[in-house]
């Protein structure tokens, strides 16, 4: 399976996770990622990472875990 993510750079707003149709151009809405501003794929595209901690599984469409990313920046000492 082919994996993607879909953003209106134009007028910004949420991304979304797309599964490409094999030997097809068109893709599926599998996940509405939300509007983290980063996103990694991991373990080899089955997973993917948003920067607010959130691990979906790109097969099943759905969250599976969460990393307990700091929500602020803390100053340096």
């Amino acid at each position: 399976m082919v994996y993607g993510v879909q953003w209106n750079y134009q007028c910004g707003g949420p991304k979304s996770l797309l599964r490409f149709r094999l030997n097809s151009i068109e893709a599926d809405v599998i996940y509405n990622l939300g509007e983290s501003a980063e996103f990694t794929f991991c373990e080899g595209g089955k997973y993917i990472l948003s920067s607010e901690g959130d691990l979906v599984d790109c097969a099943m469409g759905k969250v599976v875990g969460r990393l307990p990313f700091p929500k602020v920046e803390y100053s340096k000492h």
